[in-house]
């Protein structure tokens, strides 16, 4: 579950960052007072035959977002809008709240509209974020045990540190920043931990490119393309294309749910013929969640009925914003 808090001074109300349609907070402030009270010139003021003056003043509170800098997780609080954020340093900034049912609209009206506004919004309010990633897939016409792992991420520079909890495989763990390991002839790299005992013994550490043959038969994705900023780029990009085509087909589904989270369902068929340096899927069924807008589980099928699974990759436990640095992936550092 993603969690959200933000202690802020009496009165003060924090609203999530601002949608397609923005709508004003309505104003509404009324308060009683004793007839003795002294008059003002900005109130206006209506005695009844108690002797009971009700006020009614020109402001009210309005809808508020934390306009605050990134900090360490200790010191903060986490904002609604995804920021850790130091309680001192927020400085409120009025802003409109959406309703959920305007998001809902907006993604039945234009939902490759609604995807790229998720998508701004992601590149604008995450950093970075752990969670729990679960995949299955299936590689070579066989179908690969689900796998299960934690996983810390940084989105600049893009780094990711991948521990598998749940059918390990040849690999237990994967440390990857982008640009940091690169061999004579250019090629990306990641360090590996093998996920065998006897063989950690020997070795317990290996640098192996990220886009070899060892790394294509352990995954369909390689780990350059984890995590939601990624999700929403290869989505978008493929639903272009295929529009471009006039071969696209994305709709709305619906309500969804996702590790008993609410989403925004949605469905897209692509003309899927087996090569993936095409097309990667026929049908992609994927979900957004309705409080963070994010890309939280997708599910690809070579055909359009759905059943045949080529992979699934699902986002659980998510916190974002931990506020990670550069020594966070540094192997030396974490003792990897």
């Amino acid at each position: 579950m993603v969690v959200f808090s933000m202690h802020c001074q009496r009165d003060a109300k924090v609203a999530m960052f601002a949608g397609p349609e923005t709508a004003n907070a309505p104003s509404e402030s009324s308060i009683a007072i004793q007839a003795e009270t002294n008059k003002t010139e900005t109130n206006k003021a209506e005695t009844n035959k108690t002797g009971t003056r009700h006020v009614e003043t020109s402001t009210a509170p309005e809808m508020r977002v934390a306009d605050a800098r990134p900090t360490k997780a200790d010191d903060a609080d986490m904002a609604p809008g995804g920021a850790m954020v130091s309680v001192a340093s927020v400085q409120a900034k009025p802003v409109g709240l959406p309703e959920t049912a305007e998001y809902e609209d907006f993604a039945k009206r234009d939902p490759l509209g609604f995807l790229r506004f998720c998508w701004d919004r992601y590149k604008t309010n995450v950093q970075d974020y752990r969670c729990t990633f679960t995949k299955r897939e299936r590689i070579g016409g066989e179908y690969k045990p689900e796998q299960i792992a934690d996983v810390r991420f940084r989105e600049n520079p893009f780094s990711v540190d991948m521990t598998f909890t749940k059918n390990i495989g040849e690999c237990a763990r994967a440390l990857y920043v982008a640009d940091k390991w690169v061999d004579d002839e250019g090629n990306q790299q990641a360090w590996a931990k093998p996920g065998g005992a006897i063989v950690r013994l020997l070795i317990s550490k290996i640098l192996q490119p990220i886009h070899g043959a060892r790394a294509q038969k352990a995954s369909r994705r390689t780990i350059d393309q984890f995590g939601f900023g990624k999700s929403f780029e290869l989505i978008i990009h493929y639903s272009v294309k295929a529009q471009s085509e006039n071969a696209l087909s994305l709709k709305y589904a619906g309500e969804g749910s996702v590790d008993g989270r609410p989403t925004y369902q949605f469905e897209r068929l692509l003309p899927y013929d087996g090569d993936e340096a095409n097309y990667p899927d026929n049908l992609l069924v994927f979900h957004i969640d309705r409080e963070t807008l994010l890309p939280v589980a997708c599910y690809a099928y070579s055909d359009k009925e759905g059943n045949d699974l080529l992979g699934s990759y699902i986002y659980t436990d998510v916190k974002l914003n931990p506020g990670y640095s550069p020594e966070d992936f540094d192997p030396d550092v974490i003792n990897f």
